[in-house]
């Protein structure tokens, strides 16, 4: 019992690095993005799809992983074997379009994503560097969330019946919510600590209401 969950613990934060290096190269194209679309004033929808895509890498994606780990675990024999292989399995599956993308694109379509990600100014890579800490943080809750779940799940699920339905409500949407709700947060905090005229139309609608 005891070896079972050492195992588990020991390559759950060997799992959670490629998780957080998906959410780091997720918020880093979408800084990216942001920049080459910050004198556009025009909608423009692939690069909207684009941002959608990115943002739900960012919160969506290493929950999915997690949940998806968590029913190959459950419903597999426990065995150290077993653990090791199903962690494999959704890593491997996670690290698919990076697979994809050596195989399809060529070194000339590499240099022109090189290229353009070096366009970027020193404000956009400041801001790179400072979603080092958030990154490495969401990572890390998201084992730790696996860990709570795990050593839960039979108080969490009474009934097989409604398994999948308990995992979707508790390991996908519940921390997607928390997530998006942080970062929310944190995005109007700074928008409002670096521009006081936010502040002052915050005020004003609150006032009207």
């Amino acid at each position: 019992f005891w070896i079972n969950w050492f195992v588990i613990i020991f390559i759950l934060f060997l799992w959670m690095l490629p998780v957080c290096q998906d959410i780091e190269e997720a918020t880093t194209e979408e800084i990216v993005l942001k920049y080459h679309l910050k004198d556009s004033y025009i909608l423009n929808g692939p690069a909207e799809l684009v941002r959608i895509a990115l943002c739900t890498r960012q919160t969506v994606m290493p929950y999915l992983s997690t949940a998806a780990t968590l029913v190959l675990i459950i419903t597999d024999d426990i065995s150290p074997k077993n653990i090791l292989l199903n962690f494999l399995a959704v890593g491997l599956i996670s690290e698919a379009d990076n697979v994809l993308a050596a195989l399809f694109l060529n070194s000339e379509k590499n240099k022109m994503m090189v290229n353009v990600a070096n366009q970027v100014d020193d404000n956009a890579t400041k801001t790179a560097q400072a979603t080092f800490f958030w990154n490495r943080a969401q990572g890390f809750f998201s084992a730790v969330y696996f860990l709570l779940i795990l050593f839960g799940i039979e108080y969490l699920v009474p009934s097989c019946n409604d398994f999948y339905e308990i995992l979707t409500l508790s390991v996908v949407i519940l921390p997607t919510w928390i997530v998006q709700s942080i970062r929310v947060l944190v995005r109007v905090a700074g928008n409002v600590r670096t521009d006081q005229k936010v502040l002052k139309r915050l005020i004003l609608v609150l006032i009207d209401l």
